[in-house]
């Protein structure tokens, strides 16, 4: 007999299965996302079936905990003996995943075993799953709410995992238990647990998002109060776009001003005496906001369209004077989009600098107790700053240069920004930071900076908001992530107003690094621009409980406007139908005499078209009309005597063609229909009414003047560098002339040279659809699809390009790279050298197959290939392309042991022309050679021109081998910050192939810590905790990296199982890609080992001790270690010499 209710278990099992969806949204790269849910419902349904039995609870838990651990052993060991790719992909697959289905099998049949047998588990159950969902989602990396995608969708997994929970309390307790009083007590404490947690994690979030922003749960805001904390950290969630002309994007967007001051609770939010409260929230409605005018100010525009910021709170340029708030379109991307108009003080006018200080005249703009206010300061600071404050400024008479001497005293001075400014002995942090650590992030420098000048006298505020980044922007679109909230100082000036200052350096303090990714395209940023260009026009203002203009319009208004923006089409639409109505019109008489079985009808109807009948006739309609019957005979013989007195003319003049018989005059022939027709043609109505079409139709129906006047417009609005302008012309005339593919050709090269290249594709696209011949479509096309990293369709679209257009030399070579990219290597290698016989030699189709037999480790060619390029582009001057081809043939070299070789080509490279690919490959090599110092130069020198995270790649590299695992980590997570993959298709890389990059630095970074914490002594108890967590967290990290590192070198061996046309399949590349992927199982690892040995060897002889080094350490044999150190090169292999060095000695440490 069941003790508990079924709809109860029912929606346990439910939340059970919403519970372990959680985890693949942590672990999405190894754990497949049915994996946990599937599996957890399994052991629940075995533990129901054993109870239905009779089994009792705990025989049902050791039976279902036994299964649950040895149906998948036994899968392991079973996949484990079966030497076939698959098996072992599966066997890999099953074995990351392992341990999470043990613990899933634990907590599924250890609760339902609890639920089934225990009625007090079943009352606190709900609370216990509230309480294990909410560690699950809340407490991440920073504190960030990454878990889901967009708010929205947190939100509501959320909301109905709880109302499941409550659901299952009310259903699974007895009567007893139904009390008012435990329902209470349940909720409170269920309210208590999100509380404290939801508290916790909007403090923390402030000091994870650089000390000025605080994290709602699903958005964004400022905090109230500025304090200066001891660290804090960035992140680069997207807090908003920015839409403002490019002369402004230089200035600063306040979301607040904070003007009260307290030692205790540092700046906060308070109004001065006679001010109007500051404007913060954006109304439902257009506003006008109250402000006092100052002189030499300058309006301007902005649009806010916010992502994760609260949409009701107001980001402007200095003085707002109004909001209008937008109706958006339907969309989960954007809370909400606004505009305002301010007025900014631009550039520095001459009466800023010849300015007096403040005496309270109201005239000024600031009361005698206002400016009491804002330069207001407790003694304790004022004794602390104020010295420093006057020895600054003394030197100083104006007002303004007391300002900014004050100014370039934190700003030039021995200051530096630093986001972990240090714990002070103290605890005044303020005190530390002025006279000790001089180090610290914008909030130090603005409170520093604006209580030193109300210690002079002069009013100040802090202000909080953002700062954009010029480079950052597309079309005039800026992306506002959260490491860019800042803070400054306002200085008030008489008659001006509240002036912007900021008093942060640029000056970083020693070891401190910054990465604030400027990069603009490839993420969620480009997403969103995307989506507001396509949805502009539909922005309206919004008006809570009134009906705005847009919104008001009448009908008749709506339709005019239609017709305005489709007229082209409607009007060819209308000239069909009437063509159509007329034709009908004219056949109809026609129809009845084929189709109609009315005797009757048939002869009238002729008599109708025939204007001057004969006797004959006219006694056969007088019969049709009055006669009892009407024959097929009179049909017949009327449609006779129509054709034949049709060929007489009016004044009975034969025509000069003959009248033919035909074989069955019984039947009206299609010859009767045309000849009828050409006569009713002639006929005057016909003409005047094709003459009044023509006259009143031709400007519509064919406006290709129009179309050529929008797409000049539009030009010169490209030119201006006027995006705006240039897309609402383009759209438009997509809108008008649908059929004209030259406005999306238009507005893809628009979004391609922008760095739009999700929209451009989809532009181009679209535009084929209309003209697949457009070769200039089919070129963006596939330039888009490559900087998608869309590679296979990039190289099918180019070869249709260069079907239309074969004489393009580049765009030959550019397929060669597509085809190099995609691994079709023989399919490359014919068309190159059909292009080199048909057009002759080219140094870009010479390194394409240099690249292309390179891959199919073809030295000779290859090499021959590269000095061909490299001699060409030498002749025609063209140094750039000399040093790539220099570049890439100094990998080559390095391919095959040639390191002298490759060391000569590098310098080449560099010496032909500077380029961050060539000191790349010179710091490899350096590194290769253990000259650590001057690798790091050189990669250094890499990042300063090159956009690509690989320089980043080797510098973390370098520096893990080097034991300095801190310096590595900001490296790493400067390399995590890249959103933008376009770079890829400019490399013999793949997007699969950077993420193994990255794998294994964070596999090799958390390795490192993990030795490093296990030999740290703890210096407390506490410590001890610390110190055992740290353990715990590192071991677990080494486990999920190692898994994807083997997950992607699966993904990167199938690139290479597609086979081109001339059978190559690349199992040398395949094998090895197989091998990485399989080490943490040796004996599956070795097959791959010995196949990617026995290809490499057959070719690259120098390759032999290196794999008897990998054989080495794979296998831990302690004789084949021995003897790759003796192999190994020692100038250029010395990483695998040290590699296979520690494997000997923990071989050596084991059998001792």
């Amino acid at each position: 007999m069941l003790n508990y209710s079924k709809p109860a278990a029912v929606l346990r099992i439910c939340s059970l299965l919403l519970l372990l969806s959680v985890p693949h949204r942590y672990l999405a790269g190894i754990l497949p996302a049915a994996a946990l849910p599937v599996w957890g419902l399994c052991c629940t349904a075995v533990i129901h079936f054993l109870h239905r039995k009779g089994i009792r609870a705990e025989a049902a838990w050791g039976i279902g905990f036994s299964a649950a651990l040895l149906i998948p052993a036994s899968v392991l060991g079973v996949l484990a003996l079966i030497p076939q790719l698959i098996a072992d992909t599966l066997f890999l697959r099953l074995k990351l995943i392992f341990g999470l289905l043990a613990l899933t099998a634990f907590i599924s049949i250890t609760s339902t075993v609890l639920f089934i047998s225990a009625e007090r588990w079943r009352r606190y159950e709900p609370l216990a799953a509230i309480l294990v969902f909410s560690l699950l989602f809340f407490p991440q990396q920073h504190y960030r709410l990454t878990v889901f995608s967009h708010p929205v969708f947190a939100a509501g997994f959320a909301g109905v995992f709880m109302l499941i929970q409550t659901a299952v309390l009310c259903l699974s307790s007895g009567k007893r238990r139904r009390s008012a009083v435990f329902f209470s007590v349940f909720i409170g404490l269920t309210a208590i647990i999100l509380a404290l947690l939801i508290r916790t994690f909007n403090k923390s979030s402030v000091g994870n998002n650089g000390g000025l922003l605080e994290q709602k749960l699903f958005e964004f805001d400022f905090s109230q109060f500025l304090q200066l904390q001891d660290e804090v950290k960035m992140n680069t969630n997207l807090v908003m776009v920015v839409h403002v002309d490019q002369e402004y994007d230089s200035h600063l967007f306040r979301r607040m001003y904070l003007s009260g001051w307290s030692p205790q609770k540092g700046f906060y939010e308070k109004t001065a005496p006679g001010e109007p409260e500051q404007p913060l929230r954006v109304a439902g409605q257009p506003e006008e906001l109250p402000h006092q005018p100052f002189l030499c100010r300058e309006r301007v525009s902005q649009e806010i369209f916010t992502v994760n910021l609260d949409p009701a709170s107001l980001v402007a340029l200095d003085y707002p004077l109004s909001v209008t708030p937008y109706t958006v379109w339907d969309t989960v991307s954007f809370k909400g989009a606004y505009k305002v108009e301010s007025e900014i003080l631009h550039g520095v006018p001459l009466d800023l600098i010849t300015a007096e200080a403040p005496s309270g005249n109201p005239e000024e703009g600031l009361s005698a107790e206002a400016l009491r206010f804002y330069t207001a300061v407790d003694s304790g600071t004022k004794e602390l700053l104020s010295p420093i404050a006057e020895s600054v400024t003394a030197p100083f008479a104006l007002y303004y240069d007391k300002v900014y001497a004050l100014l370039d005293y934190f700003r030039e001075g021995e200051y530096r920004y630093s986001l972990r400014p240090g714990q002070a002995p103290d605890g005044d942090q303020l005190r530390y930071f002025v006279t000790e650590s001089k180090k610290g992030y914008c909030s130090y420098f603005a409170f520093a900076y604006c209580l030193m000048l109300r210690s002079l006298g002069i009013p100040a505020r802090v202000a909080a908001g953002f700062f954009l980044q010029p480079e950052s922007g597309i079309l005039n679109y800026y992306p506002v992530r959260a490491n860019m909230a800042h803070a400054w100082v306002e200085v008030f000036f008489p008659y001006l107003g509240w002036v912007d200052v900021d008093p942060t350096t640029e000056q970083l303090a020693e070891g401190e690094m910054l990465d604030f990714s400027f990069q603009a395209g490839g993420d969620q940023f480009t997403q969103l621009l995307d989506e507001i260009l396509l949805n502009r026009s539909s922005l309206r203002a919004r008006h809570d409980g009134a009906l705005s203009a847009a919104e008001a319009q009448t009908v008749a208004q709506r339709i005019s406007q239609f017709f305005n923006m489709h007229r082209g089409i409607l009007l060819c639409i209308a000239a069909l139908i009437l063509s159509l109505l007329y034709g009908l019109f004219r056949a109809y008489p026609y129809l009845i005499i084929r189709f109609s079985r009315n005797n009757r009808k048939i002869i009238l109807t002729l008599k109708r078209l025939h204007k001057h009948p004969s006797e004959a006739f006219y006694a056969l309609t007088q019969k049709a009309k009055f006669a009892p019957t009407c024959t097929d005979e009179d049909v017949a013989a009327a449609k006779r005597l129509y054709r034949a007195e049709k060929k007489r003319r009016p004044d009975g003049a034969q025509v000069n063609e003959p009248y033919r018989k035909h074989p069955q005059t019984d039947s009206y022939d299609e010859r009767t229909d045309m000849d009828t027709r050409r006569s009713d043609k002639q006929s005057p109505r016909g003409g005047m009414l094709l003459v009044l079409f023509l006259f009143l139709f031709p400007l519509r129906l064919f406006p290709a003047s129009g179309a050529d006047e929008l797409l000049q417009k539009a030009d010169k609005a490209v030119q201006a560098e006027n995006w705006d302008t240039a897309a609402a012309l383009l759209e438009e005339g997509i809108a008008r002339y649908p059929a004209n593919e030259l406005f999306q050709l238009k507005l893809g090269d628009m979004y391609f040279n922008n760095g739009l290249y999700e929209p451009a594709y989809r532009r181009f696209t679209e535009g084929l659809r209309i003209n697949r011949y457009n070769i200039k479509l089919l070129y963006g096309a596939a330039g888009a699809a490559a900087a998608l990293n869309k590679e296979e369709e990039a190289r099918l679209l180019l070869h249709e390009y260069l079907s239309y257009n074969p004489t393009d030399i580049f765009g030959w070579s550019t397929y060669g790279w597509l085809c190099f990219k995609t691994h079709r290597t023989d399919e490359g290698i014919k068309a190159m050298l059909d292009a080199r016989s048909s057009y002759g030699d080219d140094g870009c189709i010479a390194n394409a197959l240099g690249n292309l037999y390179g891959e199919l480790f073809d030295y000779r060619n290859a090499a021959l290939y590269y000095r061909k390029g490299i001699e060409l582009a030498i002749q025609n001057d063209s140094l750039y392309s000399a040093s790539v081809y220099s570049y890439n043939k100094a990998i080559l070299e390095t391919e095959f042991y040639h390191f002298a070789q490759a060391e000569e080509d590098a310098r080449n490279a560099s010496g032909y022309f500077s380029r961050a690919s060539g000191y790349l490959i010179l710091g490899e090599l350096e590194e290769r050679k253990n000259n650590f110092d001057r690798a790091i130069t050189y990669y250094a020198q890499s990042t300063k021109d090159n956009p690509t995270p690989l320089p980043l790649i080797n510098l973390a590299k370098i520096y893990l081998r080097m034991g300095h695992w801190e310096q590595a980590e900001r490296y790493i997570a400067q390399i995590e910050r890249v959103t933008d993959y376009s770079w890829i298709a400019n490399f013999g890389m793949s997007t699969a192939q950077f993420y193994t990059e990255l794998y294994g630095l964070y596999q090799t970074l958390y390795e490192k810590k993990y030795a490093a914490e296990k030999i740290r002594v703890p210096e407390s108890i506490k410590d001890a905790f610390v110190r055992s967590k740290n353990l715990t967290k590192y071991s677990a990290l080494v486990r999920y990296y190692r898994a994807a590192f083997s997950i992607h070198n699966l993904k990167l061996a199938k690139e290479y199982t597609i086979t081109d046309a001339g059978g190559n399949t690349h199992e040398l590349y395949r094998n090895s890609f197989y091998y990485r992927a399989f080490q943490s199982a040796p004996f599956k690892a070795r097959r791959y080992l010995h196949r990617a040995e026995r290809l490499e060897t057959s070719v690259i002889p120098q390759a032999r001790p290196s794999y008897i080094a990998e054989k080495g350490i794979l296998l831990r044999d302690a004789q084949l270690l021995r003897e790759a150190l003796e192999t190994l090169d020692p100038v250029w292999e010395k990483e695998l010499r040290e590699q296979a060095a520690a494997a000997l000695i923990g071989c050596t440490k084991k059998t001792e």
